[in-house]
């Protein structure tokens, strides 16, 4: 019984682990896209882009 138990946890916990690595992935994605507005905004004001 506790080894059926045990095995349900560790297949939780890597649910759980793999879960956490996408929000990680998807916040360090949504960080560069935040940059690249930014410094694409700041080029837009300064006129060396055009919309």
């Amino acid at each position: 019984m506790r080894k059926k138990a045990q095995r349900e946890a560790e297949a939780r916990a890597k649910e759980l682990a793999d879960i956490y690595g996408r929000v990680a992935v998807t916040r360090i994605k949504l960080g560069g896209l935040e940059r690249a507005t930014r410094i694409l905004d700041e080029a837009r004001k300064n006129g060396d882009v055009t919309k």
